[in-house]
C-alpha cells in the first residue's frame, strides 16, 4: 500500500527535477557508452599499430625462413627444382598447427649455389684482381627486376662445340647479372662466363651466358633487404693474397637447376621466407604465435622427416628429394614480445587518462545530487518533522535517480554497441559499465541519508569540522607523497597483463592534494589583498576579493575538476608529444596514447564544464544576495559583472596554476614508473611546448570567467525581492 502511494510522489519528483536529472543521466549514458565502444576503439588502434609495424619489419627482412641443404638425386632421376620448392613450401605451411596455418604464407623460395671462382676474368673494379660468382634460383626472382639490356634467362641457349662433356648437348647456362655487378666485373649481354667449382676430390667447370642486365624494381624492400649482393656486390681484401676481390650473385632461369646438376655441380641450400598475416584481430592473434610457432619450428625436422637411412642419419625430403635436417629461423617473436611490452606501458598511460575521466564524472554526479538535494532540502526536513522517516525519504530521493540512472545506462550501452567497430581484439566491459550505474545510482540516496540523519551535538562542535578538515588534508598530503615514493621505486610495471592500479590511482590522488593545498594558500592571499583595498576607494574590489575568500572553502568541488582536467590534459599533451617524437615502432603506438587522452579530455572537458555550471547554480544563491545588496546601494550593471568576474578570477587563476603545476611535475614525479623511453625508444626526454601548456591553462582560466559572465547575466534580471530576505544585513 505504501508503495503504491510513493508512485505519484516520484512521478512528481522526476518532473520537478527533471533537468538535473537529465544531467545526471547523459553523465552516466556517456560512461556506459564509453564502456562499450572505448575497449574496442582502442583495440583496433593497436591492431593496427601491430599489423602496421608486422607489416614493415617484413618489408624490411624476412621473420621467418626455413631451410634445408639438398641432397644428391639418384642417377638417372630428373630434377625439377622450382617445383620441389613450390611443393615442400605448401608442405611446410600445410604442416604448421592451427591457428599458425592459416597466419603462414610463403613469401618466396631459393636454391642457392655456393659460390664459384671465375678464372680468367679481371674485374674493372679499381683495385680488385679477382671474382667470385654465387647463382640462385628465386622463385619470384624476376618479378623484382627490371631489364635494362637483354632479356631473363631462358632454356635452350646454344652452346659451342667445345662446351662440356657434361653438359647436355647445344646448351649454356643463362643467367641475369645486375647492372651493378656488370659494372664491376666488365660484362655485357651475350658474354660467355667459366665458373670453376671446387670440389672435395675436383673442380668442375661450368660455362654460362649473360642473357640479360637488371636493376631493381620499384618495390620489394623485403626481397632486396635480403639479396643486397644481388644487386651492390661485396669488395673486401683477400685473405693471405694482395688486392681486393668482388663477390657478386645472379638469377637463374627456371630451368639453371637442372644444367647445373647435369654439370655435376654440389647440390644447392634450399631456403623458404615465411609471411605472417595476423588478421584485423592482430593482437588477440599475437597471443598464441609464439608459443606455437616456437613449437613448430623446432618440431620442423620431425615434420619433413621420417626414419633414418642405413647409415643411421635422418631421412629428410623436400617434396620426393632427400635434404638434410630442416632448420629454422623466428625473428618473429622478439617483435611480438617488444611490441606487447611497449603496448602495455601505452595503456597504462592510457589508464591514467580513464581514470581522470571517472573521477570527473563521479565528481559531476556528487555535484548534481547536492543540486537535487539542495532544492528539496527544506521540504526534506518539514516532512522529517511531520515525523517522515529517514528511510523513506532516501527511498523516495534515490528511486527517482535510479530509475533515470537504470534507463540511461541501457540507452548508453546500446549505443556504445552500436557504434563499436567488430573484428578487433578488444571486448565490451559490461561488469565496469554496471558499476559505474550502481555507484552514480548510490551517490543521491547516500547523500540524502547525511543530508537528513539527525546531527551530531557536541561540547566541541564548533572545532569538529575544522579539525577533521586538517586531519583530511594531512591524511591526502601524506598519501601522496607515499605513493608517488612507491611508485618510483617501484618503477614500470613487471609486464602485469591489464590496467595497472598503482599507476592509475597516484596521478589523481595527487591532484586532490594539489587542490589542498591551493584552498590552503589562496584563501590567504586573497584576504592580504583584501586588506590592502579595504581603505581605497575600489568598493568593488574589497567586496569581491573578501567573498572570493570566504567563499574558497565551498569551491573545492570546482577547482578539483578544473585542476584535474587541465592537468590530464597537459599531462596527456606532454606524453603523447614525447611518444610521438620517437622512432620507428612507436608512431602506431603514440596513436593509442594520444587517442586515449583527447577521448577522455574530450569528454572530461564535457564533464568539468557540467560540473562547474552545476557548481555555479548551486552556490548561486549567496552571490545574488550579495549583488541585490549591492544594487539596493546603487551599483551599476557594469560594476556588478566586474564584481563577478573579481569573485571568480581568484578560482581561474588558481585552478590554471594548480592544473598547468599537475600536469607539468606529474611526468617527472613518476619518472621511472612512467617508463616513456622503454616505450618509445627514445635516448632523452624531448623539449616542452610551454605555450601549449599556456594556451591550455588559458583555455580553462576563460572557462570559468565565461560561466560567471554567463550567471551575471542571468543575475541581471533577477528581482530583488526574490533574493533578499527581511532584515538580511
Amino acid at each position: 500500500m505504501r508503495n503504491t502511494m510513493l508512485l505519484p510522489v516520484i512521478r512528481r519528483e522526476l518532473r520537478g527535477d527533471l533537468p538535473l536529472l537529465c544531467a545526471l543521466a547523459v553523465v552516466v549514458a556517456t560512461l556506459t557508452a564509453l564502456c562499450a565502444l572505448g575497449p574496442l576503439l582502442m583495440a583496433r588502434q593497436e591492431d593496427r599499430a601491430l599489423t602496421g609495424r608486422l607489416e614493415a619489419a617484413q618489408r624490411r627482412a624476412p621473420l621467418i625462413t626455413v631451410g634445408a641443404q639438398l641432397l644428391a638425386a639418384p642417377a638417372g632421376k630428373a630434377t625439377a627444382l622450382p617445383e620441389v620448392l613450390a611443393v615442400a613450401g605448401r608442405a611446410l605451411v600445410g604442416d604448421a598447427d592451427l591457428p599458425l596455418d592459416r597466419m603462414l604464407g610463403v613469401t618466396w623460395s631459393a636454391a642457392d649455389y655456393t659460390a664459384a671462382s671465375l678464372p680468367g676474368l679481371k674485374p674493372t673494379a679499381a683495385g680488385a684482381d679477382s671474382a667470385q660468382l654465387a647463382v640462385s634460383y628465386l622463385s619470384d626472382g624476376l618479378a623484382h627486376v627490371r631489364l635494362v639490356q637483354g632479356s631473363a634467362p631462358a632454356p635452350g641457349t646454344p652452346a659451342p662445340a667445345a662446351g662440356p662433356a657434361a653438359r647436355p648437348a647445344g646448351v649454356l647456362v643463362p643467367i641475369a647479372v645486375s647492372q651493378a655487378t656488370a659494372r664491376l666485373l666488365g660484362l655485357h649481354v651475350g658474354q660467355h662466363l667459366t665458373a670453376r667449382y671446387s670440389l672435395p676430390t675436383q673442380s668442375t667447370d661450368v660455362t654460362f651466358t649473360v642473357s640479360g642486365i637488371f636493376v631493381p624494381a620499384p618495390g620489394g624492400a623485403d626481397f632486396w633487404s635480403a639479396r643486397r649482393t644481388l644487386d651492390i656486390p661485396l669488395q673486401y681484401a683477400q685473405t693471405g693474397a694482395p688486392g681486393r676481390q668482388v663477390a657478386a650473385q645472379a638469377l637463374l632461369g627456371a630451368d639453371g637447376p637442372g644444367l647445373l646438376e647435369a654439370d655435376g655441380v654440389p647440390e644447392p641450400a634450399l631456403s623458404w621466407q615465411l609471411h605472417v598475416t595476423l588478421g584485423p584481430a592482430a593482437v588477440r592473434a599475437a597471443d598464441t604465435v609464439p608459443q606455437v610457432l616456437h613449437g613448430y619450428l623446432s618440431q620442423v625436422d620431425q615434420l619433413q622427416c621420417s626414419g633414418t637411412d642405413a647409415n643411421g642419419n635422418p631421412v629428410c625430403v623436400a617434396d620426393d628429394r632427400a635434404t638434410t635436417l630442416y632448420q629454422g629461423t623466428d625473428r618473429l617473436s622478439p617483435l611480438l614480445a617488444d611490441f606487447a611490452a611497449k603496448d602495455r606501458r601505452a595503456r597504462a598511460l592510457g589508464s591514467y587518462a580513464e581514470a581522470a575521466l571517472a573521477a570527473l564524472a563521479l565528481a559531476t554526479v556528487v555535484v548534481t545530487g547536492r543540486l537535487l538535494l539542495a532544492r528539496r532540502h527544506p521540504q526534506m526536513r518539514l516532512q522529517q518533522a511531520r515525523g517522515a522517516a529517514v528511510a523513506t525519504l532516501v527511498l523516495l530521493r534515490g528511486t527517482a535517480a535510479a530509475v533515470v540512472v537504470a534507463v540511461a545506462a541501457g540507452l548508453g550501452w546500446g549505443a556504445g554497441s552500436a557504434m563499436a567497430p567488430g573484428g578487433t581484439s578488444g571486448r565490451p566491459e559490461p561488469l565496469l559499465a554496471w558499476s559505474v550505474a550502481a555507484a552514480a545510482a548510490l551517490v543521491v540516496p547516500v547523500q540524502a541519508w547525511l543530508s537528513v540523519r539527525e546531527p551530531r551535538h557536541t561540547a566541541t562542535g564548533a572545532a569538529r569540522p575544522a579539525g577533521r578538515r586538517v586531519v583530511a588534508e594531512a591524511t591526502v598530503l601524506l598519501l601522496a607523497v607515499a605513493a608517488v615514493v612507491a611508485l618510483r621505486a617501484r618503477g614500470a610495471s613487471g609486464g602485469a597483463q591489464g590496467p595497472d592500479p598503482q599507476l592509475t590511482a597516484t596521478p589523481v590522488l595527487v591532484s586532490v592534494a594539489v587542490v589542498a593545498v591551493l584552498l590552503r594558500l589562496y584563501p590567504l592571499v586573497l584576504r592580504g589583498l583584501a586588506r590592502g583595498t579595504r581603505r581605497g576607494p575600489g568598493l568593488v574590489a574589497f567586496v569581491a576579493l573578501r567573498s572570493a575568500a570566504d567563499a574558497a572553502p565551498t569551491t573545492g568541488l570546482a577547482l578539483y575538476v578544473l585542476v584535474l582536467t587541465l592537468g590530464t590534459a597537459v599531462f596527456g599533451d606532454l606524453v603523447t608529444a614525447q611518444v610521438a617524437g620517437t622512432g620507428e615502432g612507436s608512431d602506431a603506438l603514440a596513436g593509442v596514447v594520444s587517442g586515449s587522452y583527447a577521448l577522455c579530455t574530450s569528454v572530461g572537458a564535457v564533464f568539468c564544464l557540467l560540473a562547474l555550471t552545476l557548481e555555479l547554480v548551486l552556490t548561486a544563491g549567496g552571490r545574488a544576495r550579495t549583488v541585490a545588496v549591492l544594487r539596493t546601494l546603487g551599483l551599476g550593471g557594469p560594476r556588478v559583472l566586474a564584481l563577478h568576474l573579481l569573485q571568480t578570477l581568484p578560482l581561474a587563476l588558481a585552478a590554471a596554476a594548480g592544473g598547468a603545476v599537475l600536469g607539468l611535475v606529474e611526468p617527472h614525479a613518476l619518472g621511472p614508473a612512467l617508463d616513456l623511453r622503454a616505450l618509445a625508444g627514445a635516448a632523452a626526454p624531448g623539449p616542452t611546448d610551454h605555450t601549449r601548456v599556456a594556451l591550455l591553462a588559458l583555455a580553462a582560466a576563460l572557462l570559468v570567467l565565461g560561466a560567471a559572465a554567463a550567471e551575471t547575466l542571468a543575475l541581471r534580471r533577477t528581482r530583488l525581492h526574490a533574493v533578499l530576505r527581511l532584515g538580511e544585513r
